[in-house]
């Protein structure tokens, strides 16, 4: 096997599915979190195909670990993010074996988890954890699979010391593990597919490792900076919309001297609402009372619709500063404020973001404490904010980006039908103007808009609104109806592209993606941008694992004096 090939993995070897697979089920456990654990307690394994079980306490830790090394292939459940650093942190000079992960295959094969989950919570014999829906942990795969975990655990201070009830436990946890493992082989699923999520899980591990350079410093004087702004701001809305005089009449039922109450007699009270810019609708309220506005749009709960863009297009004078406030007060939480605040979370001059390798159900991945792929770029504070992530002094951040991903994509899975016509046109013409004409759009602008909506899943209302974005809903309508019409008989391989994904999906719930992953579509409007989407994906992880394996075999010097920092779907960002 070369290490080339993004979609090839020791961790998945060719023979996976082969029911005579040496391999070694394991589970540790220890007396903390990865960054906190300082001893293993326990080592409990089992191996197949012959099907003997181990258990490893306190003293015979280095037998366990023997084992593990001497088997051609382990098996654990988030094992790559825990079990194997944890036991090359404690235990350095342990040889290790390739690891499948079976959580990291979980993800992958299972991206309809919820739904499913669902499903069984409105069967009358469930028994599945309601709080549990959704989730990929082994305590989840024991409820579906009949194999529990068992209950240890939950109280205090319970991994600070080897129990025998804590022994047992990692011996049940096995048990779950071998129950989820041949769960996982009867779906038979694509090695391509496993073999990427494999490789490309152990970079973004060593990501979330490293964290991304943050500038402490300055992040302390922009909040300073912002917060002030956003007192200035607060004073001029209050001058622009004055406390509001609001009374309710009171029966007492009681005499109260203290308060001139009498029994039976009304009394007047008073109380004086101060405008609160953070309220959608205390804005929407003021605006309609003080200038007589109308409501475009509402949301699904039947309030108006009142953010940035609608506040954009109004002209009465309170609205700039209200814009640039609602702006500042969303900044400030992600900077500062909020629960996952960058300041809150950085740790020595670095955040160290979680990803979820396969969180999407496009096999795109997801973010969290804090969410890096939302660092804002544009409007009055985006190039502040994209300061704060610069490379420390000594060294350089690079970044690279895909030139029209879902473009590319698209011209992929068209070739089949025009014979890569689509394709050229995108590497040697002008697709955005192609595509003006064959809509009959007025402008090259538009056409660009309009085929980004068009790939996402974009209604016909969403689609004329590009073109008639004062019309109403149902002029919008007819207008995108008549558009999406136009554009697919004048690019017939999109029209049998489009009808050929429908048909798919009449036959199976699902599509397949371009390594071979099943793609669980939620809805018929949104395949085709699944689908595209998912590709997108597969391609970026196929070049950042791509990228690593270059260095390795290209520039092994390299290794230990550059790091990778972001991960953001297209963009890719190393430094040192």
């Amino acid at each position: 096997m070369k290490t080339s090939d993004p979609f090839a993995s020791p961790s998945v070897p060719p023979n996976l599915h082969d029911p005579g697979l040496p391999v070694l089920l394991f589970d540790i456990e220890t007396n903390g979190l990865l960054e906190d654990c300082s001893v293993i307690h326990c080592i409990c394994a089992l191996s197949l195909p012959d099907g003997k079980r181990y258990s490893f306490g306190p003293g015979r830790i280095s037998e366990g670990l023997g084992l593990l090394a001497a088997a051609p292939l382990l098996v654990a459940h988030n094992g790559l993010c825990f079990d194997i650093p944890a036991i090359t942190k404690l235990h350095p000079d342990a040889p290790l074996p390739p690891l499948f992960d079976t959580l990291t295959a979980s993800r992958l094969i299972w991206t309809n988890l919820k739904e499913l989950d669902f499903k069984r919570l409105r069967k009358k014999s469930n028994r599945f954890p309601a709080k549990l829906c959704g989730s990929h942990s082994l305590e989840a795969w024991g409820h579906r699979l009949g194999a529990l975990k068992g209950e240890y655990g939950k109280q205090d201070n319970a991994w600070e010391a080897w129990t025998p009830a804590m022994q047992r436990y990692c011996e049940q946890d096995v048990e779950a593990l071998y129950a989820l493992w041949k769960h996982i082989l009867s779906r038979n699923y694509s090695l391509r597919a496993l073999a990427l999520e494999h490789e490309f899980q152990k970079v973004i591990f060593q990501q979330e490792q490293a964290g991304a350079p943050f500038d402490e410093g300055a992040a302390v004087g922009l909040y300073g900076d912002l917060a002030a702004r956003r007192e200035e701001l607060n004073a001029v809305l209050q001058a622009a919309f004055p406390p509001v005089r609001h009374e309710e009449t009171f029966i007492p039922k009681v005499n109260n001297k203290t308060r001139g109450y009498v029994k039976g007699v009304p009394v007047i009270r008073e109380h004086f609402e101060t405008f609160n810019p953070n309220s959608r609708e205390q804005i929407a309220r003021r605006l309609r009372e003080q200038f007589g506005w109308q409501p475009g749009a509402f949301t699904d709960t039947g309030q108006p619709q009142v953010d940035e863009d609608v506040l954009k297009g109004l002209p009465y004078p309170p609205c700039k500063p209200l814009v640039e406030y609602l702006e500042l007060a969303k900044i400030i939480g992600m900077l500062a404020e909020g629960t996952n605040g960058w300041l809150k979370l950085v740790r020595k001059g670095r955040i160290h973001g979680r990803v979820i390798t396969n969180g999407a159900v496009t096999g795109r991945c997801t973010h969290s404490r804090p969410n890096l792929a939302q660092i804002p770029a544009h409007g009055t504070y985006g190039k502040d904010c994209r300061a704060l992530f610069a490379a420390p002094q000594g060294t350089v951040m690079v970044g690279a980006d895909a030139s029209g991903l879902e473009l590319r994509m698209l011209a992929h899975y068209m070739a089949r039908y025009d014979h890569g016509a689509y394709g050229r046109i995108i590497l040697e013409g002008d697709i955005h103007t192609e595509n003006q004409k064959a809509a009959g759009l007025e402008t090259r602008d538009n056409a660009k808009t309009f085929i980004y909506a068009f790939m996402y899943g974009a209604g016909d209302a969403k689609l004329g609104s590009i073109v008639a974005p004062l019309a109403t809903p149902a002029a919008q309508a007819r207008r995108g109806t008549a558009l999406r019409a136009k554009f697919l008989w004048a690019i017939p391989a999109l029209k049998r592209l489009t009808d050929a994904v429908q048909a798919a999906l009449a036959q199976r719930p699902y599509l397949k993606g371009l390594d071979g992953r099943l793609l669980h579509v939620r809805s018929k409007h949104a395949a085709l941008n699944t689908l595209l989407q998912s590709a997108g994906a597969v391609l970026m992880k196929a070049a950042t694992v791509r990228f690593h394996q270059i260095i390795l075999e290209e520039r092994p010097e390299w290794l230990g004096k550059y790091q990778q920092i972001l991960h953001v779907h297209k963009p890719l960002h190393c430094g040192r």
